[in-house]
């Protein structure tokens, strides 16, 4: 009978060190404006004029007129606390000849029995003359508050933004406090980027990668939710980022820093075969199955403690039929720049 003795089977393999290794966390959310402003007016009054480019959707920039508010009535008491003041300081003025004349009255009673310090302030006019100033200042804060309430009848935007809602018209009455128009601004966005609850969230790193479609930003953790959704059962952390080329309600993927393992073996997920084992060239050139204890795992990688030794030869390449035993011969073929890359 003859014996027909097959070659070994061809297969690559990867020594792993031992190394410290931070778990990415894979979240997704939708862009928000970090600053949702409110445009309510500050004093009441018919609608008189709003600008015709004031529709939701559209973009502002900061100081752009939004809508007005009948000036009339505040242009009318502008012009009595202007009047006021002019009376005021003129009060003012009489006064301060008044005491003038006070002060020549006061030095002609040198002998005088009436002459005395308990009596100095009220023959020298203090209290006239403070009474005067303090009229003045009223009046000039009244003024300021009526030059106020003129540049409040003209809204404009606070930032540059989006508007998102508002309610105005032409004609409508407002009131102190009515929102007329919602402004999301576009200095700096917000993401509420959702986790699976499995994670835990590193403190130490704050800077994370936000992936679009189009281009890859930078942004920074300024929260991580202390509570879980009760509708997905997922944790929920807020990313904040700057652009100037970005639509509110986008969706975007990031990679937020988990638990910094330390001395570990990082596997890629694909030489992890079935039941936690993976396949090893042993030292007779034969197929050996292990296992191994995975004690964390992120999109790409497992992270092991125990299993495998940085000298074992971890076969990365696939076995159409993997027997236990079985003749196998280390390829020279060089590893995949994706191999290179990994850790």
């Amino acid at each position: 009978m003859t014996i027909i003795e097959t070659s070994p089977f061809a297969v690559q393999t990867r020594k792993f060190q031992r190394t410290n290794y931070q778990l990415e966390i894979p979240a997704w959310g939708f862009v928000e404006p970090l600053e949702t402003i409110e445009i309510c007016p500050e004093i009441s009054g018919r609608v008189t004029e709003v600008s015709e480019k004031l529709h939701v959707g559209r973009r502002v920039v900061a100081g752009e007129f939004l809508f007005a508010i009948d000036d009339r009535k505040f242009i009318h008491t502008l012009a009595e606390a202007e009047g006021a003041t002019v009376l005021a300081e003129q009060e003012l003025e009489i006064e301060m000849g008044r005491q003038i004349i006070a002060r020549k009255e006061w030095d002609l009673l040198e002998n005088s029995a009436v002459k005395n310090e308990s009596n100095m302030p009220l023959a020298l006019r203090g209290p006239h003359l403070k009474a005067k100033e303090a009229s003045l200042q009223i009046a000039l804060a009244q003024q300021a508050m009526s030059v106020l309430d003129v540049e409040r009848t003209k809204l404009e935007a606070p930032c540059d933004g989006l508007i998102l809602s508002d309610t105005i018209a032409l004609g409508q009455f407002l009131e102190v406090g009515d929102a007329a128009v919602t402004i999301g601004c576009t200095r700096s966005y917000l993401i509420n980027a959702r986790f699976s609850q499995e994670y835990q969230l590193s403190p130490d790193h704050r800077i994370v990668p936000i992936t679009f479609p189009e281009n890859t930003l930078m942004g920074e953790i300024r929260s991580a939710l202390p509570f879980i959704e009760p509708d997905t059962r997922q944790k929920r952390v807020l990313v904040s980022f700057a652009s100037t080329d970005i639509s509110i309600g986008q969706h975007a993927s990031l990679k937020l820093p988990g638990t910094l393992h330390q001395k570990v073996i990082v596997l890629p997920k694909s030489v992890v075969r079935k039941d936690q084992t993976v396949w090893l060239l042993s030292d007779r050139s034969t197929l050996e199955v292990r296992k191994i204890k995975i004690i964390a795992e992120d999109k790409n990688f497992v992270i092991i403690d125990e299993g495998i030794s940085e000298e074992d030869r971890v076969i990365t390449s696939h076995i159409a039929c993997p027997l236990v035993g079985m003749r196998l011969a280390e390829s020279p073929a060089e590893p995949s720049a994706d191999w290179r890359e990994q850790p």
